[in-house]
């Protein structure tokens, strides 16, 4: 791990042998508007004026990511406490951040959120178009930090002219794509909000 320090914001970070890339199911295009549920919580997978936004529920205790990305992430804490991990040049650096804090990861950073509360997060990524390999050292932590008990699923929102179209799919009532963007757009001023006054607590 001590070499791969000193390739942190580097894309050769990429060629460390604890680089992996991830699966298809990762990368693969989202549905959108869709949930994403396992035992950590609930991602909320979002557009919202062309822009992917996505919303997370996460339980306390677990952790997510584990992983590094092309893009530069955003992250706004709407409620909660969670601890990011952030390989840097000295070693991995932890920060905690608590309800109305931003957050912003460089590319090819590895990272983990570990979440000390139950936490409601949005994220997005600039610019768009996720794309992302696991940092095995990070990521192994990740899958310990909570049992599987089944695989992670997807909930498709529906509105009522396509819900007979594809029965298969789980649905979600059109209330809660309503409440989901009207605080994905709280969110979003919150951001500008939290860019300006961005005080992160050891």
């Amino acid at each position: 791990m001590a070499d791969d320090c000193n390739r942190v914001e580097k894309r050769s970070l990429l060629e460390s042998s604890n680089v992996t890339p991830a699966p298809p199911s990762v990368n693969r295009p989202i549905p959108v508007p869709s949930v994403y549920l396992d035992e950590r919580g609930e991602i909320h997978n979002l557009q919202v004026g062309g822009l992917r936004i996505n919303l997370l529920s996460s339980k306390k205790g677990v952790m997510r990511s584990g992983d590094i990305h092309q893009n530069t992430q955003h992250d706004f804490v709407v409620k909660g406490k969670v601890e990011v991990w952030k390989l840097t040049a000295n070693g991995t650096q932890k920060t905690i951040y608590h309800s109305y804090d931003y957050v912003r990861i460089e590319p090819f950073v590895p990272h983990i959120f570990h979440f000390l509360e139950d936490t409601i997060m949005a994220e997005w990524w600039e610019p768009q178009g996720f794309y992302a390999w696991f940092y095995e050292p990070y990521r192994r932590l990740v899958q310990e930090s909570f049992q599987r008990t089944r695989p992670g699923r997807f909930q498709l929102l529906k509105t009522d002219s396509d819900h007979e179209d594809d029965e298969s799919c789980s649905s979600l009532t059109a209330s809660f794509g309503i409440i989901s963007l009207a605080l994905a757009a709280g969110v979003t001023i919150g951001y500008v909000l939290g860019r300006h006054n961005n005080s992160p607590r050891y």
